[in-house]
């Protein structure tokens, strides 16, 4: 059975940058407490399956490690996290008379999706580590702590960005949300310029 066309589609190249970091936590104590704090109790198992566990020795036992989610290609980024960036920015250009920042995110959530879901980086390692130095406060005042982050150098991707016939994202729209999300960034530590990228190719797919 054909179903009636309801999308408008759009073809989106990226190019990092420099550097993209992995945001998924390594150690089992962190990757519990992400979880929680994520709400995602309910796809755990498959988090589980997609993450690379690490141990740590004593000596390392207040650093913070995150990593890449994982396949048997290789190492990959969500979809969803395209789709973030792209509501984000629409949000902060005030494209859309929409009261209040949840009304619009919802409408954008319901009417816009990003496929491939598993955006594959060409990686199956990360090319190396990048060690942060960060302040946390405690209950007995700040504290330093050593996060650690895998990353990847130099990768491309392509993704295709589907929206359904009444989304309010025009095409002009989308390429506003791209031009500020290239500097915004994808993944942790944007404000210190990881994640930049640069959109290569954008076309609009033909029914």
């Amino acid at each position: 059975m054909k179903l009636p066309n309801v999308w408008e589609k759009y073809f989106c190249r990226i190019k990092i940058r420099d550097r993209l970091l992995g945001g998924i936590p390594k150690t089992e104590d962190q990757l519990k407490g992400w979880i929680e704090t994520k709400h995602l109790e309910h796809k755990e198992q498959e988090i589980r399956e997609q993450a690379d566990l690490v141990s740590l020795t004593q000596e390392e036992e207040e650093k913070h490690w995150c990593g890449f989610r994982q396949n048997g290609e290789g190492l990959f980024i969500r979809g969803a996290m395209i789709k973030q960036a792209i509501k984000n920015c629409a949000s902060d250009l005030r494209l859309f008379n929409v009261k209040g920042k949840k009304g619009l995110m919802g409408i954008l959530h319901r009417t816009m999706f990003v496929k491939p879901t598993e955006i594959m980086l060409g990686k199956k390692e990360p090319d190396g580590q990048y060690d942060h130095q960060g302040t946390v406060k405690g209950r007995q005042g700040p504290r330093s702590i050593l996060s650690r982050f895998d990353y990847v150098e130099g990768v491309g991707f392509d993704c295709e960005i589907w929206l359904i016939e009444t989304c309010p994202l025009t095409q002009d729209d989308l390429l506003k949300c791209l031009a500020v999300a290239q500097e915004s960034g994808l993944g942790p530590l944007r404000p210190h310029d990881f994640g930049k990228f640069d959109v290569v190719e954008f076309k609009k797919i033909e029914a």
